[in-house]
């Protein structure tokens, strides 16, 4: 008899625990097990630059053959103007056509950023913001 009410005590204090931890599926510490949010979520996000081909003559046009590319002020990458791709790709491709940046954003789900476009001429031909959120990732046409 003792041993049936521990048994049952004990299986209503282990069910009565919730584990503790990041319930966010956006969150980079998501824990599929937490039933209860302990804080512990941080994130990510995530930018692509491309540039579509059909912008290359204007550019070329002007004179312009490589593209300075900066976030929140900070440059990021040159692309040059020849490496222009004909269709969008998939967010989060990075080869020689398209760069991928990722962002930890701490424990904000949510960030604003911006972003310049400034041509080897000295010129910002393209300029913008975008709200980074946990595990997002945008596409950017430069």
């Amino acid at each position: 008899m003792k041993l049936l009410f521990y048994s049952i005590l004990i299986t209503l204090v282990s069910l009565s625990c919730k584990k503790e931890g990041c319930t966010d599926p956006k969150s980079i510490d998501f824990s599929e097990d937490a039933k209860k949010n302990d804080g512990s979520c941080t994130y990510q996000t995530t930018v692509m630059f491309w540039l579509d081909e059909s912008d290359v003559p204007n550019y070329e046009s002007n004179g312009v053959s490589e593209l300075n590319v900066y976030v929140n002020d900070e440059l990021k990458t040159v692309v040059p103007v020849a490496n222009s791709l004909a269709s969008k790709p998939s967010c989060g491709t990075d080869n020689d056509f398209s760069k991928s940046y990722t962002f930890n954003m701490g424990k904000e789900s949510s960030r604003s950023y911006t972003y310049a476009i400034i041509g080897d001429d000295g010129e910002t031909w393209k300029s913008g913001s975008w709200s980074g959120t946990g595990n997002g990732c945008i596409s950017i046409d430069i």
